[in-house]
């Protein structure tokens, strides 16, 4: 969750660039992966503005900002795509460093700005549509392997939980890997944070788990503030536990799952995958730029500037006083903020057995690295091994450094490593013989909202 202040116009090229951001950091990605360095008549970056613009042009973007919008909604949100094209039609097309930059605006708002340093000339554009095609089409099937398939059942209150298995390409048993995405209504399978992040165990079978109030076919035009009025009502980061535990639940026995269980959640989905921790038994938690260690209601002050800063405990103090009303601030209802304001993830995380991997950014403006930090000191303080922490002092929330230059790749490719390590130490069979605990036991309604059926 990242938080900005300011104009219309500062809100609209954060919404924009954050949106292209992951995009571009995907495609390069990818396209490093199949080894498309040095492509005749084009410059590698060039490529990537290319198959980013065909991919956002379409409607797919990608939340990753919080905005306290105190001084209206601002402009319509085009998802990226004029960036995209300006990033197409530069007369000064970059080269292969995909970086993305901070950059001040004039209204000392942080907004995201392609890193145009370096650049050379972009040879024949006559190519940019088959390009652009071809890429993408070996883009979708390289990110979703083999198969997927949605599941959905109703809620006890009448609503529809929906989520999504994408198995991987080999046949065979698997272990089953749940990603929770950070903040917004758009779709999990839209993410392209949550495709990066089914490299940390590419062979198990990945698994999202829709918010309330939204489906995998939405497509909302500003993933913060175009959202359904179900999702309004009753997102909160505990029925998000509370949904992704029935789904655990349903999926116990099933003849593919070979029964290792590893979490993995960024920034919002940070907190869902510690509240689950000790309900569900995992054998590896990925806890990644989340912090984690201190209530949202300190956390927050540390990364809004002073005049938002001023309101916050006033602003959580009404939302505690009427959690089930139609008021809603920073983005989300004052039901959602009632339910983690004075919550400490990482005391759930403390709880539990399960290895942790704690991954964190020191320059991150939207999950502080001093709420992380105490999470590290949190265990310390208990005496508590299994918590393992990285602190990256020169990354973002996004795993970018001060020149511009991603690192998403590298960092997910090291916890792939580390998260192989957990579970070569706690074999399938002993994984299967462990969650039978969590398969055969009652649900019990964590938000009043769970159907046990």
């Amino acid at each position: 969750m990242l938080v900005g202040i300011g104009s219309a116009q500062a809100q609209e090229a954060l919404r924009q660039d954050a949106a292209l951001q992951e995009r571009l950091e995907l495609v390069f990605d990818e396209l490093r992966q199949a080894g498309a360095k040095g492509v005749s008549g084009l410059g590698f970056r060039m490529w990537v503005c290319i198959v980013a613009a065909l991919v956002i042009g379409g409607r797919v973007s990608v939340p990753v900002l919080m905005v306290f919008q105190l001084h209206g909604r601002g402009a319509v949100h085009r998802a990226g795509y004029a960036t995209a094209t300006r990033c197409i039609s530069s007369s000064q097309p970059m080269q292969h460093n995909p970086g993305l930059a901070y950059t001040e605006s004039r209204d000392s708002e942080r907004a995201m700005r392609l890193n145009h340093h370096n650049v050379h000339a972009a040879g024949n554009m006559r190519w940019r549509k088959p390009v652009a095609v071809v890429a993408t089409i070996l883009l979708a099937g390289a990110a979703w392997g083999a198969s997927t398939t949605n599941g959905n059942k109703l809620r006890a209150d009448g609503t529809r939980l929906h989520w999504s298995l994408n198995h991987p390409a080999a046949a065979g048993s698997s272990g089953l890997l749940l990603v929770a995405q950070g903040s917004g209504c758009q779709p999990a399978l839209a993410s392209a944070a949550v495709q990066a992040a089914h490299a940390v165990a590419p062979r198990f079978t990945l698994l999202t788990v829709e918010k309330y109030g939204v489906s995998p076919n939405d497509r909302p035009a500003d993933a913060m503030a175009d959202c359904t009025s179900d999702y309004r009502h009753g997102h909160t980061v505990s029925q998000r536990v509370a949904d992704a535990r029935e789904v655990l639940q349903a999926l116990c026995g099933a003849p593919w799952w070979n029964g290792q269980l590893v979490l993995f959640g960024g920034s919002e989905g940070g907190a869902v995958v510690a509240q689950l921790t000790p309900l569900v038994q995992p054998d590896a938690v990925v806890v990644y730029s989340s912090g984690l260690g201190e209530p949202l209601s300190d956390s927050l002050k540390r990364v809004v500037p002073p005049q938002v800063a001023q309101q916050v405990d006033t602003m959580l103090a009404q939302a505690r006083q009427d959690p089930n009303g139609e008021r809603s601030w920073g983005g989300n209802s004052f039901r959602w903020w009632a339910d983690v304001a004075d919550r400490v993830p990482v005391r759930a995380l403390l709880t539990t057995s399960a290895p942790v991997l704690l991954v964190q950014g020191g320059r991150d403006a939207s999950a502080p690295v001093a709420s992380a930090r105490l999470a590290r000191d949190a265990y310390q303080a208990a005496g508590k091994g299994g918590l393992t922490y990285w602190e990256y002092p020169d990354h973002d929330h996004f795993m970018v450094d001060t020149h511009g230059t991603s690192h998403r790749t590298t960092v997910m490719a090291r916890i792939a490593d580390w998260v192989a390590a957990q579970l070569r130490e706690r074999p399938a069979q002993e994984a299967t013989a462990a969650r039978p605990g969590f398969c055969n036991a009652p649900l019990s309604a964590l938000t009043g909202s769970i159907d046990p059926t």
